[in-house]
């Protein structure tokens, strides 16, 4: 079997090896769903037992902290730890469901590990991939990746992320004394004046261009 870790689980192993770089004991189920922002318990528990299987933890499943690093890790634990510092992994959201942006697994579409200074050191952050051409003059192109802080308020101006109904958009967001609405970056589309309910879910921190 291949022990090379997907995202997902690389994610997961990033987090145990930094909570226990930080507290000197090993995670418990709870607190990785807290640092990986993972709302149910069996999102962390399948990439946990892919790690054991892979070779890369032990597990006491009597013990509520029953995780530890396999001997070969443990002696590079302290590097791990300042690794994981400098980069973390940041959820593809292929949908925000109404009432924000929660990492359920069904939402995840996949991940991105990047360095943290594009995300100004935060870790609630994630992304949504653009499509079409209605940003090009915002340098947004389609493919590129939105690395999105979770907010429901922005200043004028702020490039957003923007739930209407069932539809997310990114767009500008324009505020005036009249109406408040969001303006393509793009002269042949129209300023969207919503007629029913929406929301802002979040602001563009920064723009990630793929290799291609």
């Amino acid at each position: 079997m291949s022990d090379e870790l997907s995202p997902r689980q690389k994610q997961t192993f990033d987090a145990i090896q930094k909570h226990m770089a930080k507290n000197d004991m090993p995670p418990t189920i709870r607190e990785l769903m807290k640092d990986m922002k993972i709302a149910y318990p069996k999102g962390v528990q399948g990439h946990l037992d892919a790690l054991v299987k892979k070779g890369y933890i032990t597990r006491d499943p009597r013990a509520s902290r029953g995780i530890r690093l396999a001997s070969r890790f443990r002696k590079a634990k302290a590097a791990a730890a300042d690794l994981a510092d400098q980069i973390t992994s940041i959820p593809v959201l292929g949908r925000i469901p109404a009432g924000g942006p929660m990492l359920v697994e069904e939402n995840i579409e996949d991940w991105v590990t990047l360095p943290t200074d594009l995300t100004k050191g935060k870790r609630d952050v994630f992304i949504l991939k653009a499509q079409g051409d209605s940003m090009i003059g915002a340098g947004i192109f389609d493919g590129d990746l939105l690395i999105i802080q979770p907010q429901q308020q922005a200043e004028n101006g702020d490039i957003v992320a923007a739930l209407i109904g069932d539809d997310a958009t990114v767009k500008r967001l324009v505020k005036r004394r009249d109406a408040t609405y969001l303006k393509p970056e793009n002269p042949k589309y129209q300023n969207i004046y919503p007629d029913q309910d929406w929301q802002i879910q979040g602001k563009v921190m920064a723009v990630v261009r793929p290799k291609v």
